[in-house]
Protein backbone atom coordinates (compact mmCIF):
# COMPACT_ATOMS: atom_id res chain seq x y z
CA UNK A 1 0.00 0.00 0.00
CA UNK A 2 1.39 2.85 -1.16
CA UNK A 3 2.35 5.53 1.89
CA UNK A 4 0.26 8.71 2.43
CA UNK A 5 3.19 10.81 1.97
CA UNK A 6 6.32 10.29 -0.48
CA UNK A 7 9.90 10.40 0.95
CA UNK A 8 10.22 12.10 -2.92
CA UNK A 9 7.47 14.92 -2.18
CA UNK A 10 4.10 16.02 -3.12
CA UNK A 11 3.13 17.66 -6.65
CA UNK A 12 4.11 21.00 -5.10
CA UNK A 13 7.73 19.64 -4.13
CA UNK A 14 8.28 18.37 -7.94
CA UNK A 15 6.76 21.52 -9.52
CA UNK A 16 8.73 23.54 -7.51
CA UNK A 17 11.99 21.79 -7.68
CA UNK A 18 15.66 24.26 -8.18
CA UNK A 19 16.16 22.38 -11.33
CA UNK A 20 13.85 20.73 -12.66
CA UNK A 21 13.00 18.34 -15.66
CA UNK A 22 9.84 17.71 -17.68
CA UNK A 23 8.46 16.53 -20.65
CA UNK A 24 5.18 15.68 -22.54
CA UNK A 25 3.98 14.27 -25.96
CA UNK A 26 0.34 14.47 -25.82
CA UNK A 27 -1.94 17.77 -25.38
CA UNK A 28 -3.78 16.45 -22.10
CA UNK A 29 0.10 16.08 -21.03
CA UNK A 30 1.07 19.41 -22.56
CA UNK A 31 -1.89 21.57 -21.29
CA UNK A 32 -1.84 19.89 -17.92
CA UNK A 33 2.06 20.10 -17.13
CA UNK A 34 2.02 24.06 -18.45
CA UNK A 35 -0.53 24.66 -15.94
CA UNK A 36 1.32 23.29 -13.48
CA UNK A 37 4.24 24.66 -14.22
CA UNK A 38 3.32 28.37 -14.59
CA UNK A 39 1.90 28.59 -10.64
CA UNK A 40 5.99 28.70 -9.94
CA UNK A 41 7.48 31.97 -9.04
CA UNK A 42 9.90 31.76 -12.03
CA UNK A 43 10.39 29.69 -15.13
CA UNK A 44 14.10 29.84 -14.63
CA UNK A 45 15.25 26.22 -13.63
CA UNK A 46 13.55 24.24 -16.01
CA UNK A 47 14.13 22.27 -19.22
CA UNK A 48 11.29 21.17 -21.16
CA UNK A 49 11.68 18.36 -23.64
CA UNK A 50 9.02 18.43 -26.06
CA UNK A 51 6.82 16.64 -28.61
CA UNK A 52 4.23 18.35 -30.45
CA UNK A 53 0.93 18.57 -30.19
CA UNK A 54 2.47 18.91 -26.45
CA UNK A 55 4.75 21.71 -27.30
CA UNK A 56 1.80 24.33 -28.19
CA UNK A 57 1.09 24.56 -24.58
CA UNK A 58 3.88 25.62 -23.54
CA UNK A 59 4.31 28.66 -25.78
CA UNK A 60 4.44 32.28 -23.89
CA UNK A 61 5.78 30.25 -20.95
CA UNK A 62 9.57 31.29 -21.09
CA UNK A 63 10.25 28.08 -20.17
CA UNK A 64 13.57 26.32 -21.24
CA UNK A 65 12.09 24.15 -24.40
CA UNK A 66 13.39 21.42 -26.79
CA UNK A 67 11.69 20.70 -29.59
CA UNK A 68 11.48 16.81 -30.54
CA UNK A 69 9.84 17.18 -33.66
CA UNK A 70 9.60 13.26 -35.38
CA UNK A 71 12.09 12.21 -33.20
CA UNK A 72 12.78 8.29 -33.02
CA UNK A 73 12.64 6.31 -29.70
CA UNK A 74 16.44 5.66 -29.63
CA UNK A 75 16.81 9.79 -30.57
CA UNK A 76 14.23 10.38 -27.15
CA UNK A 77 16.42 8.27 -25.31
CA UNK A 78 20.03 9.68 -26.24
CA UNK A 79 18.16 13.54 -25.78
CA UNK A 80 16.55 12.09 -22.12
CA UNK A 81 19.91 10.93 -21.24
CA UNK A 82 21.88 13.44 -22.37
CA UNK A 83 19.51 16.42 -20.59
CA UNK A 84 19.32 14.41 -17.16
CA UNK A 85 23.21 14.23 -17.53
CA UNK A 86 24.11 17.54 -18.24
CA UNK A 87 21.06 20.27 -16.69
CA UNK A 88 21.21 17.81 -13.00
CA UNK A 89 18.05 17.68 -12.45
CA UNK A 90 16.60 17.82 -8.54
CA UNK A 91 13.25 15.99 -9.74
CA UNK A 92 11.50 14.33 -13.09
CA UNK A 93 8.19 15.04 -13.56
CA UNK A 94 6.40 13.94 -16.93
CA UNK A 95 3.12 13.84 -17.83
CA UNK A 96 1.44 10.47 -18.78
CA UNK A 97 1.24 10.11 -22.86
CA UNK A 98 0.30 6.65 -23.97
CA UNK A 99 3.10 4.86 -26.68
CA UNK A 100 6.12 5.96 -27.41
CA UNK A 101 7.48 8.94 -25.94
CA UNK A 102 9.92 11.45 -24.18
CA UNK A 103 8.00 10.93 -20.65
CA UNK A 104 8.95 7.32 -21.00
CA UNK A 105 12.57 7.93 -22.05
CA UNK A 106 12.95 10.50 -19.22
CA UNK A 107 11.42 8.19 -16.67
CA UNK A 108 14.34 5.83 -17.67
CA UNK A 109 16.61 8.29 -17.45
CA UNK A 110 15.32 9.69 -13.76
CA UNK A 111 15.45 6.15 -12.96
CA UNK A 112 19.21 5.37 -14.01
CA UNK A 113 20.56 8.37 -12.57
CA UNK A 114 18.56 8.01 -9.39
CA UNK A 115 16.89 11.59 -9.35
CA UNK A 116 13.19 11.06 -8.11
CA UNK A 117 10.49 10.68 -10.97
CA UNK A 118 7.17 11.30 -11.10
CA UNK A 119 4.29 11.53 -13.73
CA UNK A 120 1.17 12.98 -13.59
CA UNK A 121 -1.73 11.84 -15.14
CA UNK A 122 -4.28 13.74 -17.03
CA UNK A 123 -7.54 12.05 -17.29
CA UNK A 124 -9.28 9.77 -15.84
CA UNK A 125 -9.07 6.98 -18.34
CA UNK A 126 -6.26 4.58 -19.99
CA UNK A 127 -4.08 3.80 -16.65
CA UNK A 128 -2.06 1.45 -16.85
CA UNK A 129 -1.72 1.57 -20.90
CA UNK A 130 0.02 4.57 -20.11
CA UNK A 131 2.89 2.85 -18.64
CA UNK A 132 2.97 0.01 -20.34
CA UNK A 133 5.97 -1.20 -22.87
CA UNK A 134 5.46 -2.28 -26.31
CA UNK A 135 2.54 -5.37 -25.20
CA UNK A 136 -0.34 -5.15 -22.67
CA UNK A 137 1.71 -7.84 -21.04
CA UNK A 138 4.48 -5.40 -20.29
CA UNK A 139 1.74 -3.27 -18.32
CA UNK A 140 4.74 -1.68 -15.96
CA UNK A 141 7.41 -1.25 -18.31
CA UNK A 142 7.64 2.29 -17.91
CA UNK A 143 6.38 3.02 -14.12
CA UNK A 144 8.05 5.61 -12.13
CA UNK A 145 7.92 5.42 -8.51
CA UNK A 146 5.37 8.29 -7.99
CA UNK A 147 2.30 8.74 -9.96
CA UNK A 148 -0.43 11.57 -9.60
CA UNK A 149 -3.68 11.06 -10.42
CA UNK A 150 -6.72 13.28 -10.32
CA UNK A 151 -9.14 11.56 -8.60
CA UNK A 152 -9.45 8.89 -5.68
CA UNK A 153 -10.71 6.59 -8.56
CA UNK A 154 -8.12 6.62 -9.86
CA UNK A 155 -5.83 5.94 -7.37
CA UNK A 156 -8.06 2.67 -6.55
CA UNK A 157 -8.14 1.67 -10.18
CA UNK A 158 -4.28 1.52 -11.00
CA UNK A 159 -3.91 -0.56 -7.46
CA UNK A 160 -6.60 -3.21 -8.16
CA UNK A 161 -4.06 -3.02 -11.67
CA UNK A 162 -1.85 -4.05 -9.54
CA UNK A 163 0.48 -0.93 -10.23
CA UNK A 164 3.91 -1.65 -8.79
CA UNK A 165 4.49 2.69 -8.09
CA UNK A 166 5.25 3.34 -4.54
CA UNK A 167 3.24 6.22 -4.16
CA UNK A 168 -0.06 7.08 -6.20
CA UNK A 169 -1.61 10.25 -5.15
CA UNK A 170 -4.55 11.90 -6.00
CA UNK A 171 -3.70 15.71 -6.32
CA UNK A 172 -6.17 18.59 -7.46
CA UNK A 173 -6.15 19.45 -10.93
CA UNK A 174 -5.20 22.72 -12.18
CA UNK A 175 -7.66 22.92 -15.06
CA UNK A 176 -11.12 21.90 -13.30
CA UNK A 177 -11.47 24.38 -10.56
CA UNK A 178 -12.66 27.67 -10.21
CA UNK A 179 -8.96 29.43 -10.84
CA UNK A 180 -9.30 28.01 -14.10
CA UNK A 181 -12.92 28.74 -14.84
CA UNK A 182 -11.73 32.74 -13.67
CA UNK A 183 -9.02 31.81 -16.53
CA UNK A 184 -12.04 31.54 -19.35
CA UNK A 185 -12.49 35.18 -20.60
CA UNK A 186 -15.60 36.86 -18.99
CA UNK A 187 -17.12 40.17 -18.98
CA UNK A 188 -15.87 42.50 -21.33
CA UNK A 189 -13.40 40.18 -22.54
CA UNK A 190 -16.07 37.27 -23.19
CA UNK A 191 -18.13 39.29 -25.35
CA UNK A 192 -14.62 40.63 -27.72
CA UNK A 193 -13.92 36.95 -27.91
CA UNK A 194 -17.42 36.31 -29.17
CA UNK A 195 -17.58 38.33 -31.69
CA UNK A 196 -13.92 38.05 -33.15
CA UNK A 197 -14.23 34.33 -32.84
CA UNK A 198 -17.65 34.36 -34.75
CA UNK A 199 -16.23 37.22 -37.53
CA UNK A 200 -13.34 34.96 -38.11
CA UNK A 201 -15.79 32.16 -39.01
CA UNK A 202 -18.06 34.00 -40.73
CA UNK A 203 -20.87 33.26 -38.20
CA UNK A 204 -23.66 35.84 -37.42
CA UNK A 205 -23.62 36.80 -33.63
CA UNK A 206 -27.15 36.32 -32.81
CA UNK A 207 -26.51 32.76 -33.97
CA UNK A 208 -26.93 29.63 -31.44
CA UNK A 209 -23.01 28.29 -31.72
CA UNK A 210 -22.98 24.35 -30.84
CA UNK A 211 -19.07 22.83 -30.24
CA UNK A 212 -18.30 19.65 -30.46
CA UNK A 213 -15.07 18.68 -29.65
CA UNK A 214 -13.85 15.64 -30.70
CA UNK A 215 -11.42 13.33 -29.39
CA UNK A 216 -8.47 10.73 -30.26
CA UNK A 217 -9.06 6.51 -30.39
CA UNK A 218 -6.12 4.04 -30.32
CA UNK A 219 -5.39 0.93 -32.19
CA UNK A 220 -7.74 -1.82 -30.12
CA UNK A 221 -5.45 -4.42 -30.42
CA UNK A 222 -5.72 -7.47 -27.94
CA UNK A 223 -5.42 -6.91 -24.55
CA UNK A 224 -5.29 -3.14 -24.22
CA UNK A 225 -8.69 -2.60 -23.33
CA UNK A 226 -8.51 1.45 -24.28
CA UNK A 227 -11.17 3.09 -22.10
CA UNK A 228 -12.52 5.01 -25.31
CA UNK A 229 -15.50 5.16 -28.07
CA UNK A 230 -15.91 3.53 -30.99
CA UNK A 231 -14.87 6.22 -33.89
CA UNK A 232 -18.41 5.55 -34.91
CA UNK A 233 -19.51 7.09 -31.98
CA UNK A 234 -17.81 10.34 -32.52
CA UNK A 235 -18.73 10.11 -35.96
CA UNK A 236 -22.18 9.94 -35.16
CA UNK A 237 -22.14 12.73 -32.36
CA UNK A 238 -20.48 15.37 -34.53
CA UNK A 239 -22.79 14.22 -37.70
CA UNK A 240 -26.00 14.51 -36.00
CA UNK A 241 -25.17 17.93 -34.12
CA UNK A 242 -24.57 19.21 -37.67
CA UNK A 243 -27.98 17.57 -38.77
CA UNK A 244 -29.61 19.71 -35.55
CA UNK A 245 -28.10 22.92 -36.80
CA UNK A 246 -29.15 22.13 -40.37
CA UNK A 247 -32.64 21.14 -39.65
CA UNK A 248 -33.29 23.95 -36.86
CA UNK A 249 -31.98 26.35 -39.66
CA UNK A 250 -33.82 25.30 -42.75
CA UNK A 251 -36.92 25.25 -40.44
CA UNK A 252 -36.51 28.89 -39.20
CA UNK A 253 -36.09 27.97 -35.71
CA UNK A 254 -33.53 30.33 -35.30
CA UNK A 255 -29.99 30.72 -36.82
CA UNK A 256 -27.62 27.32 -35.27
CA UNK A 257 -23.95 26.58 -36.03
CA UNK A 258 -21.76 23.96 -35.63
CA UNK A 259 -17.79 24.55 -34.65
CA UNK A 260 -16.14 21.34 -34.97
CA UNK A 261 -13.30 21.15 -32.86
CA UNK A 262 -10.63 18.22 -34.16
CA UNK A 263 -8.80 16.58 -31.15
CA UNK A 264 -4.88 17.85 -31.90
CA UNK A 265 -3.86 14.15 -31.97
CA UNK A 266 -6.25 13.34 -34.32
CA UNK A 267 -5.93 12.95 -38.55
CA UNK A 268 -10.42 12.43 -39.07
CA UNK A 269 -11.16 13.29 -42.64
CA UNK A 270 -14.12 15.55 -41.64
CA UNK A 271 -15.07 16.83 -45.06
CA UNK A 272 -15.62 13.25 -46.23
CA UNK A 273 -17.25 12.20 -42.53
CA UNK A 274 -19.68 15.08 -42.71
CA UNK A 275 -22.72 14.64 -45.07
CA UNK A 276 -22.69 17.75 -47.67
CA UNK A 277 -26.20 18.86 -47.18
CA UNK A 278 -24.70 19.92 -43.66
CA UNK A 279 -21.28 21.51 -44.38
CA UNK A 280 -22.73 25.36 -44.59
CA UNK A 281 -23.87 24.67 -41.19
CA UNK A 282 -20.56 23.49 -39.96
CA UNK A 283 -16.90 24.98 -39.22
CA UNK A 284 -13.97 23.39 -38.24
CA UNK A 285 -11.44 24.93 -36.49
CA UNK A 286 -7.99 23.55 -34.89
CA UNK A 287 -6.26 26.96 -34.39
CA UNK A 288 -8.13 28.78 -31.97
CA UNK A 289 -7.08 28.94 -28.75
CA UNK A 290 -9.64 26.73 -26.55
CA UNK A 291 -10.25 29.94 -24.69
CA UNK A 292 -11.18 31.56 -27.67
CA UNK A 293 -13.56 28.84 -28.50
CA UNK A 294 -15.08 28.24 -25.23
CA UNK A 295 -15.57 32.26 -24.99
CA UNK A 296 -17.81 31.66 -28.59
CA UNK A 297 -19.75 28.86 -27.44
CA UNK A 298 -23.07 28.80 -26.17
CA UNK A 299 -23.09 24.58 -25.64
CA UNK A 300 -20.30 22.37 -25.22
CA UNK A 301 -20.69 18.92 -26.61
CA UNK A 302 -18.62 15.66 -26.87
CA UNK A 303 -18.00 12.10 -25.45
CA UNK A 304 -15.21 11.80 -22.50
CA UNK A 305 -12.90 14.72 -23.48
CA UNK A 306 -11.84 16.73 -20.38
CA UNK A 307 -12.44 19.67 -22.22
CA UNK A 308 -15.96 19.13 -21.37
CA UNK A 309 -15.15 19.52 -17.82
CA UNK A 310 -13.78 22.97 -18.56
CA UNK A 311 -16.30 24.25 -20.14
CA UNK A 312 -18.47 23.25 -17.40
CA UNK A 313 -16.20 25.13 -15.01
CA UNK A 314 -16.08 28.27 -17.03
CA UNK A 315 -20.10 28.06 -16.81
CA UNK A 316 -20.59 26.99 -20.18
CA UNK A 317 -23.99 23.95 -20.38
CA UNK A 318 -21.68 20.66 -21.59
CA UNK A 319 -23.13 17.81 -22.37
CA UNK A 320 -21.77 14.32 -22.84
CA UNK A 321 -23.01 11.98 -26.03
CA UNK A 322 -22.44 8.20 -26.69
CA UNK A 323 -25.00 7.45 -30.13
CA UNK A 324 -26.32 4.15 -29.77
CA UNK A 325 -25.63 3.92 -26.28
CA UNK A 326 -23.04 0.98 -26.36
CA UNK A 327 -19.86 2.36 -24.68
CA UNK A 328 -19.66 0.68 -21.19
CA UNK A 329 -16.89 1.88 -20.09
CA UNK A 330 -16.31 4.73 -17.65
CA UNK A 331 -18.01 7.83 -18.28
CA UNK A 332 -16.51 11.70 -17.77
CA UNK A 333 -20.39 12.20 -16.19
CA UNK A 334 -20.07 9.64 -13.76
CA UNK A 335 -16.79 11.25 -12.20
CA UNK A 336 -17.78 14.54 -12.27
CA UNK A 337 -21.59 16.14 -12.03
CA UNK A 338 -21.04 19.58 -14.40
CA UNK A 339 -21.69 17.50 -17.35
CA UNK A 340 -24.95 16.25 -18.29
CA UNK A 341 -24.85 13.04 -19.36
CA UNK A 342 -27.69 12.40 -22.68
CA UNK A 343 -29.27 9.38 -23.22
CA UNK A 344 -30.91 9.75 -26.77
CA UNK A 345 -30.90 11.48 -30.03
CA UNK A 346 -34.48 12.91 -29.03
CA UNK A 347 -33.04 14.47 -25.53
CA UNK A 348 -30.14 16.44 -27.70
CA UNK A 349 -32.32 17.60 -30.12
CA UNK A 350 -34.87 18.97 -27.12
CA UNK A 351 -32.22 20.83 -24.83
CA UNK A 352 -30.73 22.62 -28.24
CA UNK A 353 -34.47 23.60 -29.14
CA UNK A 354 -34.96 24.32 -25.81
CA UNK A 355 -31.92 26.76 -25.93
CA UNK A 356 -32.74 28.23 -29.34
CA UNK A 357 -36.34 29.14 -28.31
CA UNK A 358 -34.21 30.72 -24.81
CA UNK A 359 -32.17 32.90 -27.18
CA UNK A 360 -34.81 34.11 -29.47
Amino acid sequence: MPAETPPAGTLNTFVNASRLVTGAREAGAGSLLAALLQTRESPAGVRALLEAPADRYFAGTGLDMVRLAGARRDELADVARSVVEQFRPERILVGASAGCSIEKALIVAGQGAGVPTAAVVDHYWNLWQRFAGDTPDDRWHFCPETIFVPDERCVQRLREHACPARHIIAFDHPLMGKPAADAILSGADARMARRDVRARLGIESDTLLLVFVSETVFDDGAGWDWDQPALEQIFAAATGLARFAASLSGRGKGKVHLLLRPHPAEDHDWDSILPASVRPFVSIDTHLDKRDVLGAADMVFGLNSMLLLEAAQAGLPAFSWFPGGVYHGPRLADYRPEIRDLSSKEEVGRIIGERLARSR
